[in-house]
């Protein structure tokens, strides 16, 4: 089971929150298929994608390995209406949504030398936005297909909008979400473990 909750259920009125004015009506999300960037053998050697040039992200007090869920947060404003394009990835697992509204579940799978990574062509109206990601490094307790090397997230836009999207700038904010645990499920290995987050817990 997966559960996403955001601060700004808690902290904002509907007048306050980015997007809440009715916006998410008018915004448009569809997946795109990048062609294939070649000669292969320039990867980790030239940048291929536009991915690539955001930095893989991570909570500073958080040690490599332990397992955790972190809370992304980006928030920014349009001036007009247009139409944006983004990549995003994560290690292991993230839940990516704008103005509350689920854009991506992932990553597809992928290994340490093919990682894998979605894109997506956005339709945005003007007015404040809100790009939130929650990222979990569950260790262990990932099923076998997973294939991991540390907990990180990365994303990346396209054009004039790389500089307010990109990880790696200071428009992005994180915290550590609590109340995040993991037993063995009737599958270990094959499903991954089951996860359980106390809602009481997910905001101290």
């Amino acid at each position: 089971v997966s559960v996403l909750i955001t601060g700004a259920h808690l902290t904002a009125t509907a007048a306050e929150k980015p997007g809440s004015n009715d916006s998410r009506s008018s915004i448009k999300i569809e997946r795109i298929t990048l062609p294939t960037v070649r000669p292969e053998a320039d990867a980790n050697i030239r940048r291929r994608y536009e991915i690539e040039k955001a930095a893989w992200v991570w909570h500073p007090d958080v040690p490599a390995g332990e397992e955790t869920a972190l809370l992304f947060r980006n928030e920014f404003s349009l001036p007009e209406a247009r139409s944006i394009t983004i990549h995003v990835s994560a290690d292991q697992r993230y839940e990516l949504t704008l103005d509350d509204q689920l854009i991506s579940l992932g990553p597809d799978r992928g290994d340490l030398a093919h990682w894998s990574f979605a894109s997506y062509e956005i339709q945005l109206p003007a007015g404040k936005h809100r790009l939130e990601a929650v990222v979990a490094w569950i260790g262990d307790h990932a099923p076998f297909a997973q294939l991991s090397y540390r907990g990180g997230f990365i994303l990346a836009a396209e054009g004039d909008m790389a500089s307010q999207l990109n990880t790696g700038t200071e428009h992005w904010k994180t915290r550590r979400l609590q109340g995040w645990s993991f037993e063995p499920g009737p599958r270990p290995g094959f499903v991954g473990a089951k996860q359980t987050i106390d809602g009481s817990k997910w905001f101290a």
